[in-house]
């Protein structure tokens, strides 16, 4: 019964994302418009949440009135994607850090994990899709590649280094647009 319920859901759960992937992948032109980030990361903690209900994520005081121009579901999940690697990388065992800061006309957003880091012969290889160093049952390969594609159509970029101590700082970094006026 609940397991049958519960493969059902997650089944269903991978075809929408499937699809979604699929027509975003397709898709030539972003539709961006201006938000604040903060909202954007909300919804990438949400996303990494929902599929994994025991992650720990820690998001540093920063200033929530930034806005940018962004798709905000797909830039999002592209956060998210990275998030949950991470998380994963550490055997869903430790805290992932998301810390924000501006920087002249960017906003950058590093992740942070203490997993076993990026083997340098895998450095290029990442970003390429179809390429997991996961399960494959249950990992195409296309994480990374959709997250590059997205954070590139936002006219930002995405680069990684190792992390002092190990694991791995992924940092994005993103055009900014200003602030956000009065009580938001």
């Amino acid at each position: 019964g609940s397991d049958i319920e519960a493969l059902k859901s997650l089944n269903d759960n991978l075809i929408i994302r499937m699809q979604r992937l699929y027509s975003t992948l397709r898709e030539q032109t972003m539709k961006l418009s201006l938000v604040s980030l903060d909202s954007v990361i909300n919804k990438a903690l949400e996303i990494s949440i929902a599929t994994h209900p025991d992650i720990k994520i820690e998001v540093p005081d920063h200033d929530k009135k930034t806005l940018i121009l962004a798709s905000s579901f797909e830039l999002a999940e592209a956060i998210s994607n990275i998030i949950i690697n991470g998380w994963e990388a550490m055997k869903c065992d430790g805290k992932i850090e998301v810390i924000i800061r501006l920087e002249r006309l960017w906003v950058s957003i590093s992740i942070l994990d203490r997993g076993p880091g990026i083997p340098k012969a895998l450095k290029r290889k990442i970003w390429e899709p179809f390429y997991s160093s996961k399960n494959s049952s249950s990992n195409w390969g296309m994480g990374m590649y959709y997250s590059r594609k997205i954070i590139n159509s936002h006219l930002g970029s995405i680069r990684f280094e190792k992390r002092d101590g190990g694991g791995t700082i992924f940092q994005i970094l993103l055009p900014r647009y200003g602030r956000l006026k009065g009580g938001l």
